[in-house]
């Protein structure tokens, strides 16, 4: 093999170094955006269970106030004829 010259293969290493620099920089910015949409759908996971914790408390207070409230949807008034 016969040796060029010193530039060209300067030149090389720089060529290489500087791909293997922008490789790098874009494989993080892939793994930064990769987990900033994990943490999006994270988040968006934990509304959709606050949502659900708060129907599941508005059900139960439901269920309570209808269950002290049933003896009184159960009196008629014998006149009108009324069954709720």
């Amino acid at each position: 093999m016969t040796a060029g010259p010193a530039g060209t293969k300067v030149l090389r290493l720089l060529y290489f170094v500087g791909a293997g620099f922008i490789c790098t920089a874009t494989i993080n910015k892939w793994r930064e955006l990769e987990r900033k949409s994990l943490q999006k759908k994270q988040q968006e996971s934990d509304l959709w269970t606050d949502d659900n914790s708060a129907t599941t408390e508005l059900l139960t207070e439901l269920s309570v106030s209808s269950r002290i409230f049933q003896p009184v949807i159960r009196v008629s008034p014998k006149n009108l004829d009324i069954d709720l």
